[in-house]
């Protein structure tokens, strides 16, 4: 996974760095969600300010939720930065699936 632009001129000029992306398909999956249940309200979740920068616009139309990782001592606590997730189906978007 090319997490960073950046990060395609670590490899020698011999291999060739292509970028791809699966949000066409979640948003096929989502389509597919709203008409199988049209009660039912999506909301885009993303777990920082980085997938909220990287994903944001291809998810016009969506309500959005923006959370932000705080350290507490050894601990990592999400908190919601902004948006409301009461009440809605709420798909996790991030910028890096290891």
């Amino acid at each position: 996974d090319i997490h960073a632009l950046q990060e395609q001129f670590y490899f020698s000029d011999n291999v060739l760095v292509e970028l791809k992306s699966a949000v066409w398909l979640l948003k096929l999956e989502l389509d597919r969600l709203k008409k199988e249940n049209p009660g039912e309200e999506i909301a885009i979740t993303f777990p920082d300010d980085g997938a909220h920068k990287r994903f944001k616009p291809k998810f016009d139309g969506y309500h959005i939720i923006v959370c932000a990782k705080v350290r507490d001592g050894d601990k990592r606590i999400v908190q919601i930065k902004e948006g409301e997730p009461t009440g809605r189906h709420c798909v996790i978007v991030d910028d890096l699936v290891q």
